[in-house]
């Protein structure tokens, strides 16, 4: 939708998302399908099949329900312990990285309530067995010779 948006000249639709299939369909009908060439109205069509797709676990009109799992198997290694100390060094760093599960949950009851939710695991950057001291202690790295009492500086090791 945003690729189709962008050909035509148009700002991006709404980022909140996800949509329901309401809004995507709201959101298409503002795209004119006469003016398209055709690599735009192939998108067009490509879209407008995906959203009028019924959902995968649906009982009747009374509700629908669908669960999602994904699992991500990533690991990171370098030998260059000189330039690449912290994980923010790293050209792949760790708000790129992705959870090693997630769960994905959806539930629509009707047409008054709809409602979704993620369940992550990941890796935590610091956790509660870290040990903290005090950069004094170290005489190196940020804020080791400065004015302000190193008790303010605590870095974990």
């Amino acid at each position: 939708m945003d690729a189709l948006y962008l050909l035509r000249g148009l700002a991006t639709p709404s980022t909140a998302r996800p949509w329901t299939v309401s809004e995507a369909q709201e959101i298409l009908k503002k795209i004119d399908p006469d003016s398209l060439n055709q690599w735009e109205t192939a998108l067009y069509d490509h879209i407008a099949a995906e959203i009028s797709k019924p959902l995968r676990i649906n009982a009747g009109d009374a509700a629908a329900f669908n669960v999602k799992l994904d699992l991500a198997l990533e690991a990171y290694a370098h030998t260059n312990t000189d330039d690449f100390v912290l994980s923010e060094d790293w050209n792949y760093g760790y708000e790129e990285r992705q959870p090693a599960a997630k769960l994905s949950l959806e539930m629509n009851l009707y047409s008054w309530l709809y409602i979704c939710t993620d369940l992550m695991y990941n890796r935590n950057r610091f956790n509660g067995k870290d040990e903290f001291r005090n950069v004094e202690d170290t005489k190196q790295g940020i804020g080791a010779e400065t004015s302000i009492p190193p008790e303010t500086y605590i870095f974990p090791r």
